[in-house]
């Protein structure tokens, strides 16, 4: 579901590309648990963060990263004392399940034929800051650094879907996504590798500003309970120990 004008009551909740399945489930639980509807807004964290600090909607925000949460933090959007560290995730590296790739460490990227590595826009998505991250841990033979090295072959995407979506139309390219983005790929998508980045955690605070403050309030709790958790876990994400 978008958000529309006629949404009315329904709890409004901005959220991650990454959690577009897995929440709509969990947005389906709730309703059949309270009765009350709830209208997802799934995009990039960099658009919804803006969004959210250009107005007075949203009752909900789950961020793919704490960057975008500390932003909207700053333009005092934020409920206090309601962020927490609701999920985890993990990176991989992913091809087209038929292209011929193989590689056992990061570092055979620096040989590997490939036309286009497709990952969110690294400037501004989660998913993309922290496949630099990853790729900027590792160096080549000749010392030069394996971001650095592979730059020129970015293809950059406005959230981590697109940039699987990317991938999964050329053989000649690679990615770097969420485990999450994988496993719904399903028998499309082949990994390559896993990394060993542990760090990436999804935010959820409440939003303040907005009249629906019962509904928006019950969500965020319901996001927490052991039914929701079951259904993030179903779809890959993992729990902040």
């Amino acid at each position: 579901q978008r958000m529309s004008d006629t949404d009315g009551d329904a709890v409004l909740v901005f959220a991650a590309a990454s959690l577009g399945d897995a929440l709509s489930e969990v947005g389906e639980a709730f309703r059949e648990e309270t009765g009350m509807g709830v209208t997802f807004n799934f995009s990039g964290s960099q658009t919804l963060a803006q969004q959210i600090a250009a107005s007075s909607r949203g009752d909900v925000f789950i961020s793919a990263d704490e960057e975008w949460m500390d932003f909207v933090e700053e333009k005092e959007r934020l409920k206090a004392g309601s962020r927490i560290s609701l999920l985890s995730n993990r990176l991989v590296l992913v091809s087209t399940a038929d292209t011929k790739f193989r590689i056992n460490r990061l570092e055979d990227l620096c040989g590997l034929d490939f036309a286009f590595l497709c990952i969110g826009d690294p400037d501004a998505v989660p998913a993309g800051r922290y496949a630099r991250r990853w790729l900027e841990q590792e160096r080549c033979g000749d010392g030069e650094f394996l971001w650095e090295k592979l730059s020129s072959r970015v293809s950059p995407a406005p959230d981590v879907r697109a940039a699987l979506e990317q991938v999964l139309s050329r053989v000649d390219s690679i990615g770097v996504v969420y485990r999450t983005d994988f496993l719904r790929a399903g028998e499309r998508a082949r990994l390559l590798l896993e990394s060993p980045l542990r760090n990436i955690r999804y935010p959820a605070a409440l939003l303040k500003g907005r009249k629906n403050v019962s509904g928006g309030a019950a969500f965020y709790e319901f996001l927490q309970s052991g039914k929701a958790m079951a259904i993030f876990e179903l779809h890959g994400f993992g729990r902040v120990n």
